[in-house]
């Protein structure tokens, strides 16, 4: 018996040349002709879509984002340009290089500098990884009608569709007029008549659900109908993916949920963004320490989807700053930002930490928030807090000199005191 079986477990090994040799027929081209095969594949498909491809771009950091796309290919080369637009600025259009190249598998990179591809890719005040973006992918799996691709260093899913409209302008102002609509930011979530949890979206397009002492966070990217999740998540004992907008009712419904709904909250605080628009006065002092107080008139004018407050440097008359508007809080923003230039050197509005012993200069999205004084609501008074973006809390601003590589310029001395250094700032409407 034993001897029967050694038998039957030898067979196997016996019939093993006649296995190899179709195993050679089967894949006759070696791993290298496999691997050229599939990168012309790719490129076929990439080149493939007439009107380009809708891809849903995620970072690690900040959320995700529309990007259009669309490859041209150099004759015979696994290599072209490709033109972005995005969300990101629906005003421009960029071009620049793509290569489809071989890495251990099929890599997609885009290997010249793009404003949109290498947005959150970007380093930025000694964060060597900016905001946990890739430009260099590995394909998952291509067709014509999706590519999938993973971004190579920090692994996040990026999915491309064939783009179906005509336009790409049209499109992305359609995209944005959703963005304006359903962009607050406190929610509370039913499911089934029942209230779940309240929820909380960021304009880093985060969302959180705060279901007990548990916080259940997703990334989402907009849609033209309202957001859609990174990934499905659930909360409670519903999953969530799709959110769709209802104007009328100022919330989202949860597409494929049984009268689920994410209804909107507004803070008692909360200002439209109309309401900021005309003329203020600008208090401040020059030093954490120091009792006199400063105020300058100043105006603010509606620019598109921010402010512009002029009239702070009264021999300056062109010189601005720029503030943002969170849709989220209803609530102004303060970031660091280029403001003029001054011989070689950019003027940079710079962020002083508490203690002044340091400060953050270049281009950031968000330093101070300005905070409604609820004490007079027919009277707004903003006082400017920090926003808990730096590892600091601000306490003021400072003029600062940036040469043309973005690098320490020094301060800048050529105005009074009282014009280039601005701390505990508040602000009164006439």
């Amino acid at each position: 018996m034993k001897k029967l079986l050694f038998l039957f477990l030898l067979l196997p090994l016996l019939s093993m040349p006649s296995c190899v040799k179709e195993e050679d027929d089967l894949f006759g081209a070696s791993a290298a002709e496999r691997m050229t095969q599939a990168l012309k594949d790719y490129n076929a498909i990439l080149n493939g879509a007439p009107n380009g491809w809708l891809m849903e771009y995620y970072s690690g950091d900040a959320g995700g984002f529309v990007y259009l796309c669309r490859f041209e290919t150099l004759e015979g080369e696994l290599s072209g340009d490709v033109t972005v637009a995005s969300d990101l600025d629906i005003t421009e259009t960029v071009t620049s290089l793509y290569e489809l190249k071989q890495d251990q598998s099929a890599v997609l990179t885009f290997n010249t500098y793009n404003a949109f591809l290498h947005y959150f890719a970007e380093p930025y005040d000694g964060n060597r990884v900016g905001l946990s973006g890739d430009y260099e992918f590995t394909f998952m799996k291509a067709s014509a009608d999706s590519v999938v691709l993973r971004g190579k260093k920090h692994g996040d899913r990026i999915v491309m569709t064939p783009f179906r409209g005509n336009d790409w302008q049209e499109y992305l102002q359609s995209l944005l007029a959703m963005q304006d609509q359903c962009s607050y930011g406190a929610f509370k979530l039913y499911a089934e008549g029942e209230l779940v949890c309240p929820a909380e979206m960021d304009d880093y397009r985060w969302i959180r659900f705060y279901l007990g002492n548990t916080v259940i966070e997703q990334r989402f990217i907009y849609t033209l109908t309202g957001v859609k999740l990174y990934e499905p998540t659930k909360v409670g004992a519903v999953v969530y993916e799709y959110l769709d907008w209802d104007n009328a009712g100022m919330q989202f419904k949860c597409v494929g949920v049984d009268r689920g709904e994410l209804k909107t909250v507004i803070p008692e605080d909360y200002l439209l963004f109309a309401a900021y628009a005309g003329e203020w006065d600008f208090i401040y002092s020059t030093t954490a320490t120091s009792p006199t107080r400063h105020t300058r008139p100043v105006t603010l004018v509606a620019d598109g989807r921010t402010y512009r407050l002029e009239g702070l440097w009264a021999d300056h008359p062109d010189r601005f700053l720029t503030l943002g508007y969170e849709k989220a809080t209803g609530r102004l923003t303060l970031a660091p930002q280029i403001i003029d230039v001054s011989g070689d050197n950019y003027i940079n509005f710079a962020a002083l930490v508490v203690g002044e012993g340091s400060l953050w200069f270049g281009i950031h999205p968000k330093g101070q928030i300005g905070v409604w004084d609820m004490a007079d609501r027919n009277n707004p008074r903003i006082e400017w807090i920090d926003a808990g973006y730096f590892p600091d809390p601000i306490c003021g601003w400072i003029l600062w000199l940036l040469d043309a590589q973005g690098n320490n310029a020094g301060q800048y001395m050529d105005e009074l005191a009282t014009d280039r250094r601005f701390v505990d700032i508040e602000m009164i409407k006439k």
